[in-house]
């Protein structure tokens, strides 16, 4: 849509969200496409997509750069006009998202065989931060920070992807059955 109408990408995915309840996830991740589907139908939830930020001695910061579905967000929806990639002027998702329990999931392709990373921790409101390469005054994107319940050390370790699925709730067990099922690793 960026290219052939000049619509940034983050309203289109909004609206399709809202509209059809149909996940998304930029920058052509067909891994996290597919992590989407089997958490949506796992889970019977819309699963959205998040990017990492930073690591930190307890958690993990989580975000993403332009939007994040209704349905996850916490309160009204909240709409800044910024400049954002190669659009000169667009649209930025600065709502609040919902926290709690949450399940993380991203499925991977390495040493020549599918595994799924799958982890729980509790998502809170973030301090305030900024992405580096903003103008001032920087917008607070939409986040979380997730207090893991595996030490960070151990799980940074095993993050394969710069993007994560998350889900509402412990959802640890469905994703550990799906994975006995299909006979792959669970990290």
């Amino acid at each position: 849509m960026k290219k052939l109408e000049g619509f940034p990408p983050a309203m289109v995915f909004m609206i399709i969200g809202r509209r059809y309840q149909i996940p998304t996830t930029p920058e052509n991740d067909v891994m996290g496409n597919v992590t989407q589907l089997i958490a949506g139908l796992l889970t019977g939830q819309c699963p959205h997509y998040m990017e990492y930020y930073e690591f930190f001695p307890n958690s993990v910061l989580i975000g993403v750069p332009d939007y994040v579905p209704e349905h996850v967000i916490d309160g009204e929806v909240r709409m800044l006009p910024a400049a954002f990639g190669l659009l000169n002027t667009s649209l930025l998702n600065v709502s609040k998202c919902r926290t709690g329990r949450v399940t993380c999931a991203r499925l991977v392709y390495t040493g020549g065989k599918y595994a799924l990373h799958v982890y729980t921790g509790t998502a809170n409101a973030p301090k305030p931060w900024n992405e580096y390469g903003w103008d001032d005054p920087a917008p607070q994107l939409v986040s979380l920070e997730v207090e893991l319940d595996s030490p960070v050390a151990e799980f940074a370790q095993k993050v394969a992807s710069q993007h994560v699925i998350v889900t509402y709730g412990d959802n640890r067990a469905l994703f550990e059955e799906f994975a006995n099922i299909l006979g792959i690793e669970v990290m």
